[in-house]
């Protein structure tokens, strides 16, 4: 079974995957073979072994999305993701026994880029139309801004009032 729900979709890598049966050079399935002969085999762009590999790790990278992100469907878009980087850089891992950790730190890396979008900008929600009718209007209302200006009219009546030196002093004050 899949470690998850809504298993990842690979890149194509040319061929369908066939549903199993590939074996390795010494006659092992290749669920089984050893990573640095899986690795070489995938950099040969062989599907059934980037299946395999997918596979292997696919439940881990989906484990380490969820610590960071929380969210089953973000970590799921995660794997996607790392899986494809994988994919496109696999040629840049050329020591076999760094690639688990070289895969983690691709991960790790994605999780958090992916952490500070969503708090950049957070996902939107639908209101309902009824809702949006009941939105209150941000500004103040017509009352409110009909006791603002006549408050203005009384001040500046107040203000012309005064003799030139105090309504300067008081603009200067309140300036």
């Amino acid at each position: 079974g899949e470690p998850f729900p809504g298993s990842l979709r690979l890149p194509s890598v040319g061929g369908e995957p066939s549903a199993g049966g590939a074996t390795g050079t010494d006659g092992r399935g290749i669920d089984v073979m050893e990573l640095p002969e899986l690795l070489e085999r995938c950099r040969g762009n062989d599907p059934l072994a980037w299946e395999a590999l997918v596979r292997r790790y696919q439940g881990r990278i989906y484990g380490l999305g969820l610590f960071y992100l929380g969210d089953p469907e973000e970590a799921r878009d995660l794997a996607q993701e790392v899986f494809v980087r994988v994919y496109r850089r696999l040629d840049q891992c050329t020591v076999d026994e760094t690639f688990v950790p070289w895969l983690f730190q691709i991960a790790r890396n994605a999780a958090i880029d992916r952490l500070r979008r969503i708090k950049a900008r957070p996902r939107a929600t639908d209101a309902p139309p009824q809702a949006m009718l009941d939105l209150p209007d941000p500004g103040p209302d017509p009352e409110d801004q009909r006791q603002a200006r006549r408050r203005r009219a009384i001040v500046h009546r107040a203000l012309e009032k005064l003799s030139q030196l105090n309504r300067e002093i008081i603009l200067l004050k309140e300036i």
